[in-house]
C-alpha cells in the first residue's frame, strides 16, 4: 500500500479515484466478456446476421421502413436459421391463389411476418391452408407498431383489390411502439442504424382525438453510451421509467383500424398473439370489436424460438393459425362454412 501511495504521490484523492474506478473497470469488461455492448457498438447484426451482407429494412416514406424484397438467410444468436423471401411488394412471400373470391388481409409486426421461421412455417401461410376459398396476404412487418398497420391498410386499400377480412395480429409491445417511448427509439435507431429521416407514432390531442405524426430516427444517448458497455446498460435502465398515455394511445388506434375497415365493407378481428395482449382482448371486448385469444404458451419449448425469446417457433406458428382459424369460423360471416374443409388438412 505504501508503494502504491508513492506511486500516487502519497495523495487521497488519487486512491480515492482510482477505488471509484476499479470496479467500474471490472464490471465493463464482465459486460463485454458476456456480449453486453456500448451504443455505438450494438446494432441487429450483434443478435442476427444477414447472408447476403445488406440491410434488414429499407426506408418508406409514409411507413417509416419496410422489409427489403428479395431472399435473405438469418442466421440468430449464432445458431437459429431460416430463410424468408420478400416480394417487390416488400411482404413476404406467401402461396399462389387462383379463383378465389375474397382476400384476406394480416396484419401485425414480427409474430405475424415470422421471425425465426421459413416462409411456409409462418401462421398466415398455414391460414391459407385452412382458409382454401380466400386469398391470404401476410402485411406483417418485423418491428411494427399499431400505428405503422393502420398506415399500411390505408396505403394497401389504395393499391389493392379491397379485402373481405382484416386481422390484425396484436401484442402487448404494440403501445411502446405506437407513443415512440425513448426506449423504443434506442431500438429503432439501433435496428435500422439511425439512416431512416421518418418514423410514424401516435400522440393524444387536449380532446382525446388521435394525432399521427412523424420524426426521425436520432436518439440521444446519456453521456458515455456510445463508449462504455456499462453505461449504456444504466442508459437502457433509465428509459425503463419513461412514461406516456401508451394504452390508451393503442385503444385509438384500435378503434380508428376498425372504423375504417368497416366503412370499407369488410371485416375485422383483431387476435392477441401474446399473453401481454390480454388486456387489450378486455378493451376490443367492452367496445364490441371482434377478438380472438391466439397466444401460445411460451413455457413450451416446442412452442417458441428459445428460452430467451419468445417469437413463436414452426409449431407455434401453427397453433396459432388454428386459433385464430378458430376465431374466424365462430365470428366472420365473410367466410363461410366453406373453409371449414381446411381443418381437415
Amino acid at each position: 500500500m505504501r508503494v502504491l501511495k508513492g506511486l500516487l504521490g502519497g495523495g487521497k484523492i488519487p486512491l480515492i479515484a482510482l477505488a471509484l474506478l476499479l470496479p467500474f473497470l471490472i464490471a465493463e469488461v464482465i459486460l463485454r466478456a458476456l456480449g453486453f455492448p456500448s451504443y455505438s457498438k450494438a446494432s441487429l447484426s450483434h443478435f442476427v446476421s444477414i447472408e447476403p451482407p445488406g440491410h434488414f429494412f429499407q426506408p418508406h416514406p409514409t411507413l417509416g421502413f419496410t422489409h427489403v424484397p428479395g431472399e435473405q438467410k438469418l442466421i440468430a444468436y449464432g445458431k437459429y436459421q431460416w430463410v424468408q423471401h420478400h416480394g417487390s411488394d416488400a411482404l413476404r412471400v406467401m402461396p399462389t391463389t387462383e379463383g378465389t373470391k375474397r382476400d384476406v388481409w394480416i396484419f401485425g409486426c414480427s409474430f405475424t411476418h415470422g421471425y425465426g421461421v421459413n416462409d411456409d412455417e409462418t401462421y398466415p401461410f398455414h391460414l391459407q391452408e385452412l382458409l382454401n376459398d380466400a386469398s391470404v396476404t401476410n402485411f406483417g412487418t418485423d418491428g411494427y407498431s399499431t400505428v405503422q398497420m393502420l398506415l399500411q391498410y390505408q396505403v394497401a386499400r389504395r393499391e389493392r383489390r379491397p379485402p373481405a377480412l382484416v386481422i390484425m395480429g396484436h401484442i402487448g409491445e404494440h403501445s411502446e411502439r405506437d407513443a415512440l417511448l425513448q426506449s423504443r427509439r434506442k431500438i429503432l435507431s439501433l435496428v435500422t442504424n439511425s439512416h431512416f429521416d421518418r418514423i410514424p407514432f401516435a400522440r393524444l390531442g387536449s380532446g382525446g382525438d388521435l394525432l399521427i405524426q412523424w420524426t426521425d430516427m436520432r436518439y440521444n444517448s446519456i453521456p458515455g453510451a456510445s463508449y462504455s458497455a456499462l453505461i449504456n446498460l444504466v442508459d437502457g435502465a433509465l428509459l425503463a421509467y419513461s412514461h406516456t398515455e401508451t394504452f390508451a394511445i393503442t385503444e385509438k388506434v384500435i378503434e380508428k383500424f376498425a372504423e375504417e375497415v368497416k366503412e370499407d365493407g369488410a371485416e375485422f378481428i383483431v387476435a392477441g398473439l401474446r399473453y401481454d395482449a390480454e388486456s387489450m382482448m378486455g378493451f376490443c371486448s367492452r367496445r364490441g370489436i371482434k377478438h380472438v385469444n391466439a397466444w401460445i404458451d411460451s413455457r413450451d419449448p416446442k412452442m417458441v424460438m428459445a428460452s430467451f425469446d419468445d417469437h413463436p417457433s414452426a409449431s407455434g406458428h401453427r397453433e396459432i393459425a388454428e386459433l385464430v382459424w378458430k376465431g374466424i369460423m365462430a365470428q366472420s360471416s365473410s367466410m363461410d362454412k366453406a373453409s371449414d374443409s381446411g381443418a381437415d388438412k
